[in-house]
C-alpha cells in the first residue's frame, strides 16, 4: 500500500466541487463560506500540473521499496513541513486561523 499526498493541482475539481457552496439556500453560512473561498483560491497560486501529480503516482506504483509516503508538489512538501515543525494542536490552530 501506498499514499500520494498531493497538494492544489491545476484543474476544476475545486470549482466543480465547491458549486453546493454557492447555493443561495444556504445563507446563514454566506460569510463564512465567502471568507473560505477567497482563501482556498488565493492557495492555488502555486499549483502542480496533473502531469507532476500522475508522474508522483505512477513512481509510487512501480516503486517496489517500502516507501509508503509520495508527496506531489511544492506546497505538498510546504504544508508537511510544516505539520512536522508544530504539535497537532498548533497545526490546527494554525489552519484554522488561515481560513477564519
Amino acid at each position: 500500500m501506498k499514499v500520494v499526498e498531493p497538494g492544489n493541482v491545476a484543474t476544476d475539481f475545486t470549482g466543480r466541487s465547491l458549486d453546493l457552496l454557492s447555493d443561495p439556500s444556504l445563507d446563514a453560512y454566506a460569510a463564512y463560506t465567502k471568507t473560505v473561498m477567497q482563501k482556498q483560491m488565493a492557495s492555488f497560486d502555486n499549483v502542480s500540473t496533473p502531469e507532476l501529480i500522475a508522474e508522483t503516482i505512477y513512481e509510487a506504483a512501480t516503486d517496489a521499496s517500502s516507501r509508503f509516503r509520495y508527496l506531489s508538489g511544492a506546497d505538498a512538501h510546504f504544508l508537511m513541513d510544516l505539520r512536522s515543525k508544530a504539535s497537532e494542536e498548533e497545526f490546527m490552530a494554525g489552519i484554522t486561523q488561515q481560513f477564519s
